[in-house]
């Protein structure tokens, strides 16, 4: 699968998706004033939830099949409902629908269609949470561990749910709120509590990195140029220090 462009990235362009998925939006900060964005992120980045040797073929990322397993399986309504959440976020549209096809086996039988013309199953989730992966700076992440006992497998399965029902919170972590109020707050900014709030998840974490990189080149040239410090460093302009 190709990364989507700068243009599409840079100034939060819809995306028309391949394999019949439509066009979905990129979504904004206010979309998330009701909606944890962590909820968001976790239904297309589940798979590091889950440890990848427990599941037979999951090296192919089937995240398809890891959603409709946990949802049959009954472990929590609350990710099926985040799951259509974020689809009418994408798609805004709330004319979405799990079916269930009886003539197809396994996995394959679930289908989630939307507007009754876009269909979301096992073969194309996957392309999906590769594409939100990218407008929302996000890594798929998995978890290395070896074979798993029987008991090993019910304890980690009790382990997950717990912590899919309560967000572990890393303190070394900065969320997109302290990015705002960091980019709201610095100076020669021109954004406010309002104007924030319209831009996309990629655009917010740009927009940081750039008056970051600006801040800290300008700390370092106050230093080298006052006189009271002997600093032999040389660095470059912060704009070719961007990654």
């Amino acid at each position: 699968m190709k990364n989507l462009s700068n243009s599409i990235l840079l100034f939060g362009l819809p995306i028309e998706l391949e394999h019949g998925l439509g066009t979905i939006k990129q979504p904004l900060l206010k979309d998330f004033n009701s909606f944890d964005i962590n909820r968001f992120l976790r239904i297309f980045n589940m798979d590091k939830l889950f440890p990848q040797k427990e599941f037979e073929g999951f090296k192919t990322l089937d995240k398809i099949m890891l959603f409709s397993s946990i949802t049959k399986d009954g472990v929590g309504k609350g990710i099926y409902n985040d799951f259509f959440k974020s689809l009418s976020i994408l798609y805004e549209t709330e004319d979405i629908k799990l079916t269930i096809d009886d003539t197809k086996e396994n996995f394959d039988q679930y289908i989630i269609i939307i507007d009754d013309i876009y269909k979301i199953d096992r073969h194309n989730f996957g392309y999906l949470c590769n594409i939100i992966l990218q407008i929302t700076g996000s890594e798929v992440q998995t978890d290395e561990k070896g074979e798993m006992t029987e008991i090993e497998k019910k304890i980690a399965q009790r382990r997950r749910e717990f912590e899919l029902a309560h967000p572990k919170k890393d303190e070394d972590t900065y969320t997109i709120y302290d990015l705002a109020n960091y980019i709201i707050h610095t100076d020669e900014t021109n954004f406010t509590y309002d104007s924030i709030q319209e831009l996309t998840i990629y655009q917010l974490k740009n927009t940081f990195q750039m008056y970051s990189l600006k801040e800290s080149y300008k700390t370092f040239m106050q230093y080298k140029t006052s006189g009271g410090f002997e600093i032999d460093e040389e660095r470059k302009h912060w704009f070719f220090n961007k990654k």
